[in-house]
């Protein structure tokens, strides 16, 4: 990345969900509310229905993508795996098996591992290096009753000032990775309970 896209050169972003009855989008947005990027599943709905992965793309406001998040269907322990418009590794997420809370394992393209601490199916969570060093905070913020009532979240991230470009589009595409799988879950948790 020779030229910083805006996107990555705040320390402040929200990311505001736009759900639909197949997609779940995102507005990346700078402090003032301004749209800086955006997350689109590239999926058709009947390719999701039929092959259960899931495929999105993030990009900045002037359209380049700068990261692709792909969900693949697998059993049990969702992952997902990040990656430059290149196909090179930016990072891979995948949720762990643990008998008393939810913990996801998140490591960047080289391999480094990274701590995702706190609440994360809240969207309340830290992301810190081995060392205890804060990289990220997730932040979830009130919705407004139109905001419930169109399932739509909307949270703060605060990334460590001075983090360099490369681990920030990473750490902001796993943000946007546990989200996604906090909202399969929902879903699925939805659907069986409704189903009783």
């Amino acid at each position: 990345m020779s030229v910083v896209p805006e996107l990555l050169s705040h320390d402040v972003v929200h990311l505001q969900q736009q759900r639909q009855l197949w997609r779940n989008d995102f507005s990346v947005l700078d402090g003032q509310g301004r749209e800086i990027g955006r997350v689109v599943g590239t999926d058709t709905g009947a390719g999701r229905f039929f092959l259960g992965n899931r495929n999105f793309v993030l990009v900045d406001a002037s359209q380049q993508v700068l990261a692709h998040l792909h969900d693949p269907f697998n059993w049990g322990r969702d992952t997902f795996s990040i990656t430059l418009p290149d196909g090179q590794p930016l990072a891979h997420l995948r949720k762990e098996f643990s008998m008393f809370r939810k913990r996801i394992s998140l490591a960047l393209g080289d391999g480094t591992p990274l701590e995702v601490t706190g609440s994360f199916w809240d969207r309340d969570f830290e992301i810190s290096d081995t060392a205890g060093n804060l990289m990220a905070r997730a932040d979830r913020k009130r919705r407004t009753l139109s905001e419930a009532f169109l399932g739509q979240d909307r949270y703060q991230i605060n990334l460590t000032p001075g983090l360099a470009p490369g681990p920030r589009l990473a750490i902001l595409a796993a943000i946007i990775a546990v989200d996604l799988i906090r909202d399969k879950e929902d879903n699925a948790a939805a659907s069986s309970s409704s189903s009783n």
